[in-house]
């Protein structure tokens, strides 16, 4: 019995390191993390944390989380534009959203999709965690960063920063739900399969 647990404790760490590295890689190579397809970038880093959430559990998601959020401040500050510069050095923008996602999708999972196929759930847990990390985000900056961020938009007031950042979640993060509705299952499906 305790074997068995250890076995399953090793296993469950080299996946997370795993998840770890290729959050690592997604966030510092070109174009691993981000698909730009005309005026729309969309992030693809959410997927692997929302497949870390579906595959190893809510805590484990979080951890991935965090290393996506931390990844997401130090880029800022390291390589990022004068306005990603201001917003996402702070934690509470570029860290605590990433964090949260994992966890209200685990609930998520938890309660109310652990009943579907493999391929429904992925499926809505693709869209749901997509759309989370977006509104998180842009919640964020809208809370913790407003005038920052609006006063980076030519002849914008802070008024109009509550339609500004729906604008985004519409023009962005719809793209970015659909293609993580169609990604995650795909990658659900098939690794569980592998894995019987």
């Amino acid at each position: 019995m305790k074997s068995s647990y250890t076995n399953n404790n090793a296993r469950r760490l080299v996946i997370l390191g795993l998840f770890i590295a290729l959050i690592i890689i997604q966030s510092w190579v070109p174009f691993l993390g981000f698909i730009t397809i005309g005026p729309i970038a969309m992030t693809i880093i959410p997927i692997t944390v929302i497949l870390s959430t579906l595959w190893l559990g809510t805590r484990d998601g979080m951890i991935l989380g965090l290393v996506f959020g931390l990844n997401s401040l130090v880029r800022a500050w390291l390589i990022g534009n004068p306005v990603e510069r201001m917003i996402f050095t702070s934690p509470l923008v570029s860290v605590l959203p990433r964090i949260l996602m994992p966890l209200l999708l685990g609930l998520c999972i938890k309660y109310i999709l652990d009943r579907f196929s493999d391929s429904t759930k992925g499926a809505v847990a693709g869209f749901i965690g997509s759309i989370l990390n977006t509104i998180l985000v842009l919640g964020a900056i809208g809370i913790f960063k407003p005038t920052e961020y609006i006063g980076a938009i030519d002849g914008a007031n802070v008024s109009q920063l509550w339609p500004i950042l729906w604008g985004i979640v519409t023009a962005n993060g719809i793209p970015e739900a659909i293609l993580a509705t169609i990604i995650t299952p795909i990658i659900f499906i098939g690794v569980n399969r592998s894995r019987r």
